[in-house]
């Protein structure tokens, strides 16, 4: 025995005739399932949200079900199932192509399916970072390559790839300088190209001359040492030297010149000659150029010197043997004295050193500073953008938060609207159903009193056997023929009116 008429099924009604009456009649009732069906009309939809874009999170579609302006409740009157490529799937994170299939179950049945899209994210061109440009040094410097998007950083291979080109040429020279194109492109769950511009610069030449002579005489074989800070010096150009049919010869660190009486310097008259070097700019250099100076002798003038010289030698040689000779004591003083400077020359070589360590030092800790300085500033910079972030986050946490309470308000007085309506047309629906069933009822008891006067005058007409009882009787049959058409009559007419 059942008091629910509300949930679909069979309901079996047995009446059972009592008092005055007997016999049983056993009848079927159906309360039939509803269709869950998606005709997008308001009171007979199902709405899955369409997409979403990949944050590295979770993200389940929204889902509504409305049966005649019902709204379904998920696991009592529908279940969801979520597919990728046909195979079951629990994944709401990384982006594709989602199936959703809804099932009624209990009171509904019927199956829909729509499809749910997670997009793959955007890499645009503020997301992307690379390292600042650098100078030529003859080491590889490979820029470094950052990636942001939407407060998650990004994995090359997985989420993007790098390519890098020289003249539309894709290449792994990090070394040499010039301009590299850097290609970045998004993978797996981003999307998007972005393309920036990297520059090995040309490092600027530093150039040193030295020569072994500060004199040239005829006969001296000159050569100019240069000292630069690159090995990859081309061959130079000079100036300021001339010879009579006598090729100089160089290579990119040496200027070798035989001067002999037929050498000419450019500057004929003076006692002092600069000699320029120049080196062309390369690859990976800028051009630049260095000279020396050195003094210029006649040829008799270089003979006297080298007379003077030759006799403070042979003078120095003969005392050095008399004092070997004699065991002089002023050769023990003076190799003690020469030792003497030998030892503070020593010392003063190390206390140089010292202080050149000291110096070197000093400049180690202020690069240092200013290194930590600049760490500091960008790790400012670095916790003012997390803040500024998170606060925009919040922000807009709460704007959605307003949105979605205004839309919930929104939907609680449109239910309560139609909850509303639903209740007056039932009340209207039980009035008009009650004056019917009170009309009919009124004409079943007229003419259930006229049948019964008439039954009792037919009785008493019976017992007396009046002549005026068939007259009588004919004008009760025929009141009786005239109730039962009335009562068809109104019944008729009621039927038409509940109807």
């Amino acid at each position: 025995e059942t008091t629910d008429f509300t949930n679909a099924g069979t309901i079996t009604i047995i009446v059972e005739g009592i008092n005055n009456y007997i016999g049983t009649v056993t009848k079927e009732y159906v309360i039939e399932r509803a269709e869950i069906v998606d005709n997008e009309r308001f009171d007979d939809d199902v709405y899955v949200a369409g997409f979403a874009t990949y944050n590295g999170s979770a993200q389940l579609p929204e889902i509504m079900v409305t049966i005649r302006r019902l709204m379904l409740v998920e696991g009592s009157d529908f279940v969801v199932t979520y597919t990728r490529n046909g195979v079951e799937t629990d994944d709401f994170t990384n982006e594709g192509t989602i199936t959703v299939t809804i099932t009624g179950i209990g009171n509904y049945f019927g199956t829909v399916t729509k499809e749910y899209v997670i997009r793959k994210a955007e890499i645009k061109d503020n997301d992307v970072t690379v390292s600042d440009d650098v100078i030529y040094n003859t080491n590889e410097q490979k820029p470094v390559i950052g990636i942001t998007v939407g407060g998650l950083t990004l994995v090359e291979d997985r989420d993007y790839t790098v390519k890098f080109y020289r003249d539309s040429v894709e290449t792994t020279d990090f070394t040499n300088a010039g301009t590299i194109t850097i290609i970045v492109e998004g993978i797996g769950n981003y999307q998007g190209t972005v393309e920036k511009v990297y520059v090995i610069k040309k490092s600027d030449l530093h150039l040193t001359l030295s020569s072994p002579l500060e004199v040239l005489c005829p006969g001296n074989n000159l050569i100019i040492k240069v000292d630069a800070n690159s090995a990859e010096l081309p061959v130079p150009s000079f100036n300021n030297i001339f010879f009579n049919g006598t090729a100089v010869s160089a290579d990119n660190t040496e200027l070798k010149i035989s001067v002999s009486n037929d050498f000419v310097f450019g500057f004929e008259n003076e006692h002092t000659i600069t000699i320029e070097v120049y080196y062309a700019e390369t690859a990976n250099y800028y051009g630049n150029s260095a000279s020396i100076t050195l003094k210029v002798r006649e040829s008799g003038d270089c003979d006297e010197g080298i007379e003077e010289v030759q006799k403070n030698l042979d003078d120095a040689k003969a005392n050095l043997e008399q004092a070997i000779a004699s065991g002089d004591k002023v050769l023990s003083d003076e190799i003690a004295a020469l030792d003497k400077a030998l030892k503070d020359a020593q010392a003063a070589l190390e206390a140089a050193d010292v202080a050149d360590k000291a110096e070197l030092v000093s400049k180690i800790e202020a690069a240092d500073a200013t290194l930590q300085a600049a760490i500091d500033a960008v790790q400012k910079n670095l916790d003012d953008a997390k803040t500024e972030l998170n606060q925009a986050i919040a922000n807009g946490d709460k704007a959605l938060s307003d949105e979605i309470a205004a839309l919930d308000k929104a939907l609680d007085d449109a239910q309560a609207a139609l909850e509303a309506a639903d209740a007056a047309d039932k009340a209207e629906l039980v009035t008009k159903i009650e004056t019917a069933d009170a009309t009919l009822q009124a004409a079943i008891d007229t003419v259930q009193q006229n049948l019964d006067n008439a039954k009792a005058e037919l009785n008493q007409a019976i017992a007396s056997g009046d002549q005026a009882l068939s007259d009588e009787i004919a004008a009760l049959n025929t009141a009786l023929e005239d109730a039962q058409a009335a009562l068809e009559a109104a019944d008729a007419a009621d039927k038409a009116e509940l109807v």
